[in-house]
């Protein structure tokens, strides 16, 4: 099951070389499914930023993410949220650019 969860969190985003990249420890208190994105809302959040989200133009992608972030809600675990602090493009795909950011990556942790 470790081998597979790290092959699941290796393959599941390739981050993009950023400006401000930035990590959050996420405690998920929602997991939700939309037509153009899957997010996920943490508490307590990071300053402003509760929601992390991922597109679904990228079906697996969404689908990993998704995944991994309802494990964690429903087994009361932590989730790393990688993500660069002064990207917008989420707005883009319904991630409202005052308190959600474009997840680029995402662990989760014992």
């Amino acid at each position: 099951m470790k081998i597979i969860l790290a092959l699941v969190v290796t393959c599941l985003l390739v981050p993009a070389v950023s400006a401000s990249p930035a990590t959050f420890a996420c405690n998920p208190i929602e997991v939700a499914a939309f037509d153009n994105r899957v997010h996920v809302r943490c508490s307590p959040a990071a300053g402003s930023i509760a929601f992390f989200a991922v597109s679904t133009a990228n079906a697996d992608k969404a689908a990993r993410f998704q995944n991994l972030a309802t494990s964690a809600l429903i087994n009361n675990k932590v989730l790393v949220i990688f993500f660069d602090s002064v990207d917008l493009s989420g707005g883009a795909f319904g991630c409202n650019t005052a308190n959600c950011r474009n997840a680029t990556g995402i662990l989760l942790r014992k």
